[in-house]
């Protein structure tokens, strides 16, 4: 199997990060993936729309009722919430 940096663009063939166009990476032959990968993708592809769910759900409620005082406060939930589902991930991984 080709290494994932293989397939990756010379950085500096942009300009900015505008100009990447990430459907130029070549995604991986499906027969070059271990068992281990596959599952490994499926729980991160969990992690991450339970993620996203939780930050939609939060940004209504701030919305709604100013709980947070600034971003900042905002951002400390947020990054406490990325914290407990990555830690959600790994316990998930590990029990494979």
């Amino acid at each position: 199997a080709t290494p994932a940096s293989d397939s990756f663009p010379d950085a500096g063939a942009y300009d900015s990060i505008q100009d990447f166009d990430p459907n130029s990476i070549e995604k991986p032959n499906p027969a070059d993936i271990s068992d281990f990968e596959v599952k490994l993708r499926s729980l991160h592809a969990d992690a991450m729309a339970k993620l996203r769910v939780r930050l939609f759900e939060e940004r209504g409620d701030v919305a709604a009722a100013s709980k947070y005082a600034n971003f900042l406060e905002y951002r400390q939930w947020q990054v406490g919430v990325e914290k407990q589902i990555v830690s959600e991930l790994v316990a998930a991984i590990q029990e494979e």
